[in-house]
């Protein structure tokens, strides 16, 4: 699920003390969760709202691009996820 993967990267971001953080994603979920948490599912409420707070201390911007513009990310990730099998 997308969203869970938001939230790992926005929890990273916040314990790391990124100051920044652009997020893109092409999944709609992740885009609306922003604006009405009550789209996202139940069971990662509990972790969602605390990222909402990180983003209000943070100069932080998300974006939504189709999954055909996200290309070169996916590739990206599949070596990303080989290299790590491999080691």
């Amino acid at each position: 699920m997308p969203i869970y993967g938001v939230i790992h990267a926005l929890e990273h971001a916040w314990r790391e003390g990124y100051q920044r953080f652009w997020l893109e994603s092409d999944s709609s979920l992740v885009h609306h969760g922003f604006l009405d948490q009550l789209v996202v599912p139940w069971s990662f409420r509990g972790r969602w709202s605390p990222c909402l707070h990180f983003c209000k201390h943070m100069q932080f911007k998300v974006s939504h691009v189709f999954h055909e513009e996200n290309h070169c990310i996916d590739k990206l990730v599949n070596l990303v996820l080989i290299y790590r099998k491999q080691y």
